[in-house]
């Protein structure tokens, strides 16, 4: 099994080209693997093929990580760009097919107002899938060498962790995405800033997926990795449950990235999070002399 660390931008900066180029290049050069960029169709971020193909120009070897929401985008056009995005970058693009986060407004901005968004992604994922297959260029070998991807197969993951979502990941995903996930409040756990914070933190500039429902026990078994998060516990992993170890029964890279960008958040060193804080002075003392 191969493990690959990947980052994705600060929300907040990745509107600017020469920030994008230079976290990019940044990211490159200290050896990290790739870099992710997500669709939020409602949000100020850039959409991900653009951002990846100005990436790819400026990086040589950084795998191109695109979390793509294809409600509302035309199969054909949305094959053709991905396959040259992955013919521009020589193969590096990674792919990832996600419904959007359902944000109040969204299904009606992106046309699909009342669909089901899964079965949405899934005709629109086959559709894609025959477009780089040459099943839709019907003997056309020119519009075919357009839409054919670097990567044969161009692999496509999927995200969720409910029933459907899981069911239709073994049907027709190359891979599957995991989420970040946490009981609601009304599972008698406190809502408190930690919590919130962490939760913010995953989802806007991790950009890892977060559920809230109610967890099974043994669901800890078999769980990749875990944490506490809390006034006091801050965000302290779990090793293990019921004497089982969680994943390797050592702090998972979540985990790691999550602790890290807490404290960096705490310490004030990420300037969009810096309203958070609230200083504290303390008072002079001085001596005086007779």
């Amino acid at each position: 099994m191969k493990v690959r660390f990947a980052v994705a931008p600060e929300a907040t900066g990745v509107r600017s080209g020469a920030r994008l180029i230079a976290f990019a290049e940044a990211i490159e050069a200290s050896g990290f693997d790739g870099v992710w960029l997500s669709d939020l169709p409602l949000g100020p971020t850039v959409d991900p093929l653009i951002g990846l193909a100005l990436i790819a120009a400026r990086t040589r070897a950084l795998r191109l990580g695109a979390n793509v929401v294809p409600l509302g985008r035309n199969p054909f056009l949305l094959a053709k760009a991905l396959a040259q995005l992955d013919q521009l970058s020589e193969g590096r693009l990674l792919l990832s097919f996600v419904p959007g986060i359902d944000q109040a407004g969204e299904r009606r901005a992106l046309g699909w107002d009342g669909a089901s968004r899964g079965a949405v992604l899934e005709a629109t994922l086959a559709r894609v899938r025959a477009w780089w297959a040459g099943q839709g260029a019907e003997g056309d070998a020119a519009l075919a060498e357009i839409v054919r991807p670097v990567q044969d197969p161009l692999e496509v993951w999927l995200g969720g962790r409910g029933p459907q979502a899981l069911e239709r990941v073994g049907r027709i995903a190359d891979g599957w995405l995991g989420a970040l996930v946490t009981p609601p409040i009304t599972s008698n756990i406190l809502e408190s800033i930690t919590r919130d914070t962490i939760l913010e933190l995953a989802r806007d500039v991790l950009k890892i997926p977060v559920q809230e429902r109610e967890i099974d026990r043994t669901e800890m078994y078999i769980a990749d990795e875990a944490f506490f998060c809390g006034s006091g516990a801050e965000v302290t992993p779990i090793n293990s449950v019921d004497h089982y170890p969680v994943g390797t029964g050592k702090p998972g890279p979540v985990t790691k990235r999550l602790q890290e960008t807490y404290f960096a958040v705490a310490e004030g060193r990420v300037p969009q999070y810096r309203h958070w804080l609230t200083p504290v002075y303390g008072g002079v003392k001085a001596a005086a002399r007779g």
